[in-house]
């Protein structure tokens, strides 16, 4: 990750990283939405702050 990785940007490689493990739901042009764990590993570091709906 680079230090000018934007939201968009962490959602595109975390989509895609979900599609090389095999979930081709994540090729949904519209879904915005991605598992945290990955957005972590992208990050390399843990989020904090509360959480919906998990």
């Amino acid at each position: 990750m680079t230090l000018s990785s934007t939201p968009r940007d962490i959602i595109r490689q975390a989509k895609q990283r979900m599609v090389q493990k095999g979930y081709p739901l994540y090729l949904n042009r519209n879904l915005g939405r991605v598992p945290r764990s990955v957005v972590e590993s992208i990050l390399g570091s843990p989020m904090n702050g509360a959480v919906e709906n998990e």
